[in-house]
């Protein structure tokens, strides 16, 4: 369950996200898509270490995997919208 919860769903939000939200035909809509599931994502990190604390269900060490991905993807993914932004 560990991979499901920490590789599938995250992927699941984000090609979500991006059915949703963008057109995939450049890298800076891809960029844009990114950033646009980023607030999702930690939303579903928060609520996976929520239940793994309330013991509804054990996700080991998935919370921790995810912010230890996370964390750095979204930094990267805003410095490089930042630059684009004031590029213009």
């Amino acid at each position: 369950m560990f991979y499901i919860y920490t590789i599938f769903f995250p992927l699941l939000i984000v090609g979500f996200v991006f059915l949703i939200n963008c057109k995939i035909a450049s890298y800076i809509s891809i960029l844009n898509g990114l950033f646009k599931s980023i607030l999702p994502l930690y939303l579903y990190a928060f609520i996976l270490y929520f239940v793994d604390m309330e013991n509804y269900i054990d996700t080991g060490w998935s919370f921790y995997s995810i912010m230890f991905f996370l964390i750095p993807c979204s930094i990267i993914v805003l410095l490089v919208r930042l630059y684009y932004f004031l590029k213009k």
